[in-house]
């Protein structure tokens, strides 16, 4: 099984909402319609109900916008829009960083917040996630997270990115007080086995990882935030990435950060 990190990949905001029609105006119509009503964009109960917003997912989805579906696809959107943040962060954790991060104890650092909104990537292929009971596995990408002014950190997993089909996964997690993540960093989610052991068959001896719950996002979360805030020179900045290579994934045009092993 083929894990790739050697660059960052395509990322789902450039995929999905880069060249996406009224995107590039979207930030700026969800400041002023907010200032207007009183209420705070990074609050997403109050961003879900901003006029710009129902406007923009109706025109970009149609119909499907408007169905059971809206919650997730709007919170999508508003991960988006505070991705294009100028103080964004964009990290990749390589395939020696995961296995790392995911062997007890990890790391012993505090947990620092690298930005109010960003992705974090990490190797293809190297964590699975089932979306719902019942549905195949995914690979996970990574997940956007955006922290609000009440001090909770929203979480969107992305998964299902394949060449050969359109569009992705969407995984909410649901929202939690940033305060407590030094104690996601340690905590015991599943309440039987090892946290991000593989639960698919043969996952093992592939050497891959699950996700089955969202604590073990928050954990994962915390342990990548903790190796962001080691002062020991384990990150290297990279600029936008160049032309892709030969047979590779498509490479993002954004810049980013790789967590060193």
């Amino acid at each position: 099984m083929l894990f790739h990190d050697a660059y960052l990949r395509r990322t789902p905001w450039e995929l999905a909402f880069a060249t996406a029609e009224g995107m590039d105006a979207l930030p700026d119509a969800v400041r002023q319609e907010a200032h207007a009503r009183g209420v705070d964009p990074r609050d997403a109960g109050s961003f879900l109900t901003l006029d710009c917003v129902t406007a923009f997912a109706r025109a970009f989805r149609g119909p499907e916008a408007e169905s059971s579906a809206w919650i997730e696809y709007g919170m999508l959107v508003y991960h988006a829009v505070h991705f294009m943040r100028p103080e964004r962060s964009i990290v990749l954790v390589p395939t020696a960083v995961a296995r790392e991060l995911t062997a007890a104890p990890g790391p012993s650092g505090t947990p620092g917040l690298p930005a109010p909104a960003g992705y974090v990537q990490l190797p293809r292929h190297f964590f699975w996630i089932r979306p719902s009971a019942g549905r195949v596995a995914e690979p996970v990408d990574g997940w956007f997270w955006t922290a609000d002014t009440a001090g909770n950190l929203h979480i969107m997993m992305i998964a299902g990115l394949r060449e050969d089909r359109g569009g992705f996964v969407v995984v909410p997690v649901p929202e939690a007080p940033w305060a407590e993540a030094a104690e996601w960093s340690t905590a015991q989610v599943r309440p039987d086995g090892e946290d991000f052991r593989s639960t698919l068959p043969g996952g093992e001896l592939g050497g891959i990882c699950s996700i089955e719950m969202s604590g073990e996002a928050l954990k994962l979360t915390a342990r990548i935030f903790s190796r962001l805030a080691e002062p020991r020179g384990r990150l290297t900045q990279r600029g936008p990435s160049p032309e892709p290579e030969d047979e590779g994934p498509l490479r993002s045009a954004l810049s980013y950060v790789r967590l060193e092993p």
